[in-house]
């Protein structure tokens, strides 16, 4: 594993305004992320794991504190930028697939590249590598909505590492699944970060996904603690 230091995140906070009252979700959180490893995050329902994957992905905003991404402050981007490198340089995978069923196995693994710009022969082309590195290439022309729970979950691994990013940020990505499904699923995963040293981090509540991974952590009352597991 790479000593690189690629997410740090200092004094996150983020808030959210209800009716009468603000909402503290995430509390002065600190934490370094190296290249290539491997990490769990842990909590109850409602802690505020989704909310700091979003962060960490670009997808939200915090409302306090830094986030640092491959020595990139990216709180400090404009929304197009941000769009930017969540689209070149972070996978997402989260627990519903979210494939698009319109089009096939292959086209949907392309659509990151399509929605770039990329030529479609060739973004075809770097899907069906994509399928082939989780084991989906025999299912590349068949529709979405005949693939299993267990295929969809791999076929959206497979968009989410299309552009070879250098983090995957997974969202219970076991959740949906069963046991046996769930286990393939995570071995999958966790096989992509020690083969292309491949940043992982996992929001789960999967207590044998969490042992596999390199470090764990939990959030409770919007604070980061080292989880026992």
């Amino acid at each position: 594993m790479s000593s690189r230091t690629l997410y740090q995140v200092r004094d996150l906070c983020k808030r959210y305004q209800a009716p009468g009252e603000t909402i503290q979700v995430l509390k002065g959180i600190d934490l370094d992320v190296l290249q290539g490893e491997s990490l769990a995050i842990m909590g109850a329902s409602g802690s505020g794991k989704t909310t700091l994957l979003h962060l960490l992905g670009t997808l939200d905003t915090p409302s306090d504190g830094k986030i640092e991404f491959n020595g990139r402050d990216i709180t400090s981007l404009d929304a197009t930028a941000r769009a930017s490198i969540r689209n070149s340089e972070i996978g997402f995978v989260f627990q519903l697939h979210h494939l698009l069923p319109e089009f096939n196995t292959l086209e949907n693994v392309a659509m990151p590249g399509l929605i770039k710009g990329m030529a479609r022969e060739r973004a075809l082309e770097k899907a069906a590598k994509s399928l082939a590195l989780v084991g989906m290439e025999q299912r590349e022309r068949h529709s979405v909505t005949t693939l299993s729970g267990g295929e969809r979950q791999r076929a959206s691994i497979a968009r989410a590492i299309f552009m070879e990013p250098r983090v995957l940020l997974a969202d219970e990505p076991t959740g949906s699944l069963d046991e046996k499904t769930g286990r393939l699923v995570g071995d999958l995963m966790l096989s992509l970060n020690s083969d292309f040293n491949m940043t992982l981090i996992v929001v789960t509540h999967n207590g044998e996904l969490a042992r596999n991974m390199g470090r764990r952590l939990e959030l409770i009352s919007g604070e980061l603690h080292a989880h026992p597991l």
